[in-house]
Formats: C-alpha cells, structure tokens, sequence
C-alpha cells in the first residue's frame, strides 16, 4: 500500500509540473504584408506615350519574419510594362517583423491615352507554416493615373475642301492649345502639304516656344501656292517637351484640310 502511495504521489507531482511549465496563452507569430504605392500619385496627369515608374514599398506589420517577400504589378488600360520588365519582382528574402520594409520598383509605357489602373499586391511564406500567406494578412495597393494628350492643332483657314485655281496663293493659318494640365516647352509648329502645292513664304516649321497648361498659341500663317490640278492634303503637326523630355507621337494631335485646285477629272 505504501508503495502504491509513493507511485500515486509521484504522478501527481509530475502532473502538476507540466501543467505549470506551460505557458498559457502562448504568443502566435504571424506575418503581415501590407503595400503602399509611392509613386506615381493616385490621380496624376502622365503624357501618353511616355515611360514613367511605379515604386512601392512592402511592410510587414505582423509579429513574425516573412520569408521570400514579393509584388506583382496589374495593370488596366493603355499601358504596359517596359520590354524587359517581369510583374512580379522580389522585394526581400526576409522582411523583419513589425514594420519591416522593402522597396520595388517598374517601368510601364503608355500605349495611347485615358486611365491607367495599377495594382501591386505582395505575397510571401508564413513564418510558423513555412505556407504561403493567407489572403487575409495581405493588403493590395491601387493607383489610377491619366495619360494625356497635351498638344492639339487647329487649322484656321483654309475651310476643308476649299477650291483653289490653279498658280493661286492663299493663306494657310493654324494655332496650338495645350489641352493638358502640364506645361510645355520648345513647342513647334510644322507645315506638310502631300503633293500639287508648296510653301511659297514662311518658314515651315515655327517656333512657338513655352505653352502653359490650357493656354492657346497665337496664329501662325503660311503662304502656299497651288502647282497642278488635284488634291492636296495639308497638315500642321505640333512638337514640342515637358520636363525635358520630347511629346510622345501619341500625345499630340495634328490637324489636316484638303484643298482642290484647278480643273480636272474627279472619276465616276
């Protein structure tokens, strides 16, 4: 009996250790991604056509580390990543624990104009799984940006399909509006007739210069003369920088007219 005592004694003791040994409500570690766009700002004005970048940076606000920390890019609308560009990039191969940060960053192209949608969403692995992180422990970032069109020509006189003798002189006017909220600079005004006419006076490309965002140039004017009976189209095209770097093609917009001139066969 004494020995059975002894026996009884002993579990208990070793029973009461080992629920004393273990800590009660023992901490979870846990990672946390959350993203955050710095560039571009949400709403800005790009020229369309143009590179620009997109920078973000990934913070861990949970308790754990986060192993092999990326983003992914999406993009919505007329833009693409630069050739050589991956969407998911690597921003840390461990992100420390409460506010730990890591930085990444693309080159997108515009590819014409309107809004841009730019979404760039972290993942990573679980410090205690050594799984990915679940969905609801990883915070999305979205931008939109506007691609512009920012210099846009309009041809005063002649009226479209204005006819013309043949040997006639008559006046070609045009002027420019940056229709954009950017300023412009070194902006230039150049003539191009296709065939049957020629610039007699006036130098064919004009030199305009500054253009504030939502300012109109003054009128410009060209004297051209007709050679031979026909069509001919005739086209003022703007150019122009800003910040320094030259319009993209997809960012300006030209103005043509057609004149006829002299007598002649239009066909059946």
């Amino acid at each position: 009996m004494k020995k059975l005592f002894t026996i009884l004694v002993l579990v208990a003791l070793a029973l009461s250790f080992s629920v004393v040994s273990t800590p009660v409500g023992a901490e979870y570690y846990y990672a946390e991604l959350v993203a955050n766009i710095t560039a571009p700002a949400n709403g800005v004005d790009i020229m369309g056509g143009s590179e620009f970048t997109v920078t973000a940076n990934v913070t861990n606000n949970g308790t754990g580390y986060a192993q092999d920390v990326k983003a992914t890019i999406a993009i919505s609308g007329n833009a693409t990543l630069k050739t050589g560009q991956v969407a998911t990039k690597t921003v840390a191969a461990q992100l420390p624990a409460v506010n730990g940060t890591g930085q990444v960053s693309w080159i997108l192209v515009c590819t014409g104009t309107g809004t841009v949608g730019i979404n760039v969403t972290p993942s990573g692995i679980e410090p205690n799984t050594l799984n990915p992180i679940t969905p609801d422990k990883i915070h999305p970032a979205t931008v939109s940006v506007n691609q512009k069109k920012i210099l846009e020509v309009t041809i005063l006189t002649p009226a479209d399909l204005t006819a013309f003798n043949v040997t006639a002189e008559f006046p070609v006017t045009a002027r420019v509006e940056n229709v954009s909220s950017l300023n412009a600079t070194d902006v230039t005004l150049t003539i191009s007739i296709d065939r049957y006419a020629t610039v007699k006076a006036g130098a064919v490309t004009r030199t305009v210069g500054a253009l504030d965002a939502g300012t109109t140039s003054t009128n410009y004017t060209w004297t051209v003369q007709c050679t031979a009976d026909g069509f001919s189209r005739i086209t003022v095209s703007p150019a122009g920088k800003v910040g320094g770097i030259a319009i993209p093609a997809a960012a300006l917009i030209a103005d043509t007219v057609t004149v006829k001139q002299g007598v002649f066969d239009q066909g059946p």
